[in-house]
């Protein structure tokens, strides 16, 4: 996005919310490592019994990295790139074709509001997209004009080839050394 553009209001506001999400995420990792490692060590080095602990901390390890990817998503929106618009709509497609399926199982009620949102967020983002497009090609017809203008093909005024004027020394050479 160009500095000269603003990143709309509505687009912060998801970058906010991924901020939120990313802390989220870092919060309850570090719950699953304390309760991860507190379990490995609770077992007495029995090998099946740590496995508990083994799969909490894997679990919070992963919850990491949906922090650190989250955290960039939000800084990516909040600066209005384009990588991570296009990441939160195919997370947003992801999310409602995820949510489809209980739907269809009967589970309305408490699937609801993640359907509205995710479906909100990525058709907000898709016709921000859309209009920011038509807005980004119709300046460029402009550009394509000025460019055309400029670039002409203009016939030179000194070209050494075609349009050759004879200096008043060249004239004096030539007719100084004429054949005769």
């Amino acid at each position: 996005m160009n500095d000269q553009q603003i990143v709309p209001t509505g687009i912060k506001v998801i970058a906010v919310f991924y901020y939120i999400g990313a802390l989220l995420f870092i919060l309850f990792s570090l719950y699953l490592f304390y309760f991860g490692f507190s379990g490995i060590s609770a077992s007495g080095g029995y090998l099946f019994a740590g496995l508990g602990g083994v799969f909490l901390i894997m679990v919070g390890i992963f919850l990491l990295f949906l922090s650190v990817l989250n955290f960039f998503i939000g800084m990516g929106l909040w600066g209005g790139k384009n990588w991570a618009i296009n990441l939160v709509i195919f997370f947003s497609v992801l999310a409602v074709l995820g949510i489809l399926k209980p739907i269809s199982e009967g589970n309305i009620t408490k699937n609801l509001i993640p359907l509205a949102m995710h479906t909100l967020v990525g058709a907000y983002l898709i016709f921000y997209k859309i209009k920011s497009k038509e807005s980004y090609s119709s300046g460029m017809e402009v550009d394509k004009e000025k460019l055309n203008q400029l670039f002409q093909k203009q016939k030179p005024e000194n070209d050494f080839f075609q349009n050759k004027k004879e200096d008043d020394s060249q004239k004096k050479f030539s007719e100084n050394f004429k054949i005769k």
